[in-house]
This record gives C-alpha cells, structure tokens and sequence, in this order.
C-alpha cells in the first residue's frame, strides 16, 4: 500500500473549478495511459451548486430528493415499458460529485457530474434556447477551431443508445426522454479534451465523442451542467479512451462539513485492484453496473430477507446496482424492513421514527453511543461490505442520527456514494473478469 500511495503522489494529476476558464499549457498529448482528477463534491466550497445558507437538514433531504430522482431514473430506463409508473421528478442534475476538463481549440473550462449511471458525455452548450440556463461554464463551438458535429451516418450515432435520434442539417441530433416528461436535446459532437494536474498543465487526451446539449426541457430544477458518462458502453469516457479499469475513493466530511477537494477518481494505468471482489452481474445491460448482493447482516445477525430478493428479473427490473451519483442506498422493501426491524431491537438507545418523510429510523445520543453499536455488512458474493458508523447514519440535528439508507419505490436496489465512502472502489472491466474492488482506506490521506 505504501508503494502504491507513493506512485500516487508522482503521478496523480487534479482537477479544480477555482481556477480561470483560461488557456492551460499543454503538454504529453495522445496515448496517455492512466490520469486521477479530483472529485468535487456538491456542497464543497468549490461546488457550483454551493450554497452556504442551506443547514443540514435542508442537505439531507435535498440528497434524499436526488437519490429517489436517480432510482426513478433508473428503474425507468431498464424498464421502458413501465413509463406510466415512474413518479416525477427525474431530473438531470441529481449526481452527487463534479469533474472539471477542457474542451476545445482553445481549451475552455468546464464541469460536469461524474456518473456511473450514464453512458454519453455531455455539457451546456451555447447557443441555449433557454437563456437563463446559461453558466460562466457553458461551452461554445463556435469559438473552437477543433470542434465538428457528427453525421447521422457515423457509427457513432448509430451505436449512441438514444430514445431517439434525428437528422437535423445531416448532423446528429438526439433526444434523451425521461418518464415524466423531461427531454434534453443536443447535437453528438467531437472535439479536443485535456485534464488537469497538481502543476495546471492539461494533460491532452485527444478527441473525444460528447453531446452538445443546448436545451433542456420539462420538470427540471434548473442548475443541469452536464454528465461524465461511465458506464461500460462504447461511447463512455473509460471505453473511448480504451482504460479498462478506473476507481475513485470518496471522504468523509467532518463535521458535515466539505472543506476542499481530496475525493479523487483514477483511470487506466492509475488504478489499482484492492481489497475484496465482487463479480459484475454477467449478462446484464451494460448501462449500469450491477453486483449479486446475497444478504445482510446486523452484528453476527443475518437478515431473514426472501431468497433472490436482489436478482434481475426476466423483463429486467430489480437487481442491485453500485452507483456513484446516488447519494442514499436504497433497499427492496421487504429487505429495507428487516434491515430496520433488526437495527430498532439491537441498539438501545432511544429512537425516533419517520423524521421528515423518509427517514424512517433515527436515534438519540451522541456519535460515540452509536460506535459501541453493531455494523451493518452487507453480503456480496466473494466479499463483505462493512459499513463504518459514518457511512451508516447521519446526524440530521444535533444529538439525532437517522439511518442513511432509504426504502426503495420500485423493486430496484442501489448502493449509494455515502456507504462507499472511506472505501477505494475499483472497476475491472476486462472481458471474462469483470469485477468491483473494495478496499477500507482513509480517503482523505489516500
């Protein structure tokens, strides 16, 4: 471990949104075999949707407002035909951590939301046909000299995995919809992409394949910047740059509080395979990554959940997906009730029940009460996810921890980001061995 964080500190490069959307000096350009970029995340001081009037409580259920957002989102997609039954608001800005990158001849600034959940790159891109949609990040064509918009006969538009797709001027044109009416648009694009290190030299990646979104439309909240697809499908970042493998490693705020920057994300050559494997789930679509999540346990106390409970079923809903943009996991029902059940008989400490509208459990006392208490694991197959005390609740007022793990709408689980923290998490996607990696670190220092 030692040898791997000191390759890490000679090689990892960062990335920040404090700096000037200026020109960055250029240096190494194609070929480049592995990068780490910073992960800022949403309530950081760096964070464009940084707000520092907002208290915790007003955090807290804002992250369970995009945590129910994404599982709509996601339930909807591998289940198309069950559009009458997604609730609203699916909205595209419901990630959790931001990247920053280059785009363009000269390079401009902008940010996006890094997401495991989405195959295609997108950004803003002038000119909006919504003007008050505009951000000091929004990304200009016309003001790039490497810049093209695809045909609709490259095979790029043919394999971008679209509700629809239209010819519009001979350009590519898509349409992504959503269940409750939301639909973002834009033209599939080409251009020039570089990254930044600790020394602001951008690190060029050559051209990459992004759509240029320039509207969005519907029940949206407004601040949507753009998305760093990571999926396994062929127009992700990791699949056009030919990495197969990639990890990130999310902190812990202290005290509720985001002071910088120190999540990382790492790709290619700057990845490491840590800790316990989990198998991905063979024959799955390849939009999310899902993992065989066989049980859980409370202490030395397995669950008594229904066998199967987390499988994908044969018109493809349900499963459980490790996601990196959904902030609270959330549990099948069935299970999400045993889990709660076996947690309100073995903590003995006063509780409190249904604080707010979807934390359902809670308790009283101080955050070294809750350490002498029993971990939750979860059970995937061939490793153990132990969740520490930080990962599994939250203080939502001074003295009250509630659990952060919500009952799922829809038979659909996911792991979110908040029980991945302080853990390195590696996605080998090589053919025959493809896998997610846990390994317990201190990401702060890692």
């Amino acid at each position: 471990m030692a040898c791997f964080y000191l390759f890490l500190n000679i090689f990892f490069f960062t990335i920040s949104i404090s700096i000037p959307p200026s020109t960055p000096h250029l240096t190494n350009s194609t070929n480049i075999d592995g990068f780490t970029v910073r992960l800022i995340h949403r309530n950081s001081h760096l964070s464009p949707f940084h707000n520092h009037s907002l208290t915790t409580s007003d955090r807290i259920r804002s992250a369970v407002h995009r945590s129910f957002s994404r599982l709509n989102r996601f339930h909807f997609l591998s289940s198309p035909s069950l559009i009458s039954d997604i609730s609203p608001n699916i909205v595209p800005d419901d990630g959790e951590y931001f990247m920053t990158f280059y785009i363009g001849t000269p390079p401009r600034q902008v940010y996006a939301l890094a997401d495991t959940g989405s195959e295609l790159t997108w950004v803003k891109c002038l000119p909006r046909k919504q003007r008050h949609e505009e951000t000091p990040h929004t990304f200009d064509p016309s003001k790039s000299s490497s810049y093209k918009k695809l045909s609709c006969f490259s095979p790029s538009c043919n394999t971008l995995n679209m509700n629809k797709r239209l010819c519009t001027k001979g350009s590519c044109y898509y349409i992504e919809k959503y269940g409750d009416g939301l639909t973002t648009t834009g033209t599939l694009s080409d251009d020039k992409f570089s990254f930044e290190d600790d020394y602001k030299n951008a690190i060029d990646v050559d051209h990459l394949i992004f759509g240029c979104s320039d509207d969005a439309s519907g029940p949206v909240i407004g601040n949507e910047t753009g998305i760093v697809g990571l999926t396994r499908r062929p127009l992700s970042l990791v699949f056009q740059l030919n990495y197969t493998k990639f990890a990130y490693c999310m902190v812990i705020p202290t005290n509720n509080q985001w002071s910088g920057t120190r999540s990382k994300m790492y790709f290619g050559s700057e990845t490491e395979f840590l800790g316990g494997q989990a198998p991905l789930v063979i024959g799955s679509n390849n939009l999310y990554y899902y993992l065989t999540l066989q049980g859980i346990s409370v202490g030395d106390e397995k669950l008594h959940i229904p066998s199967g409970i987390f499988d994908i079923t044969e018109n493809g809903q349900g499963g459980f997906i490790i996601d990196s943009g959904t902030t609270y996991t959330l549990l099948q029902g069935e299970a999400f009730d045993a889990l709660v059940n076996a947690l309100s008989e073995a903590i003995s400490l006063p509780q409190r029940r249904n604080y707010g509208e979807e934390l359902e459990l809670c308790f009283e006392g101080s955050f070294e009460d809750l350490v002498s208490q029993p971990d939750v694991t979860f059970h995937l197959n061939a490793t153990d996810l132990i969740l520490t005390k930080e990962t599994t609740y939250e203080e939502v007022e001074s003295g009250v921890w509630c659990l952060a793990i919500l009952r799922s709408k829809n038979p659909l689980s996911i792991l979110g980001n908040v029980q991945q923290r302080n853990y390195y998490v590696s996605y080998d996607l090589r053919n025959g061995t493809e896998a997610v990696y846990f390994a317990p670190v201190d990401c702060a220092v890692f």
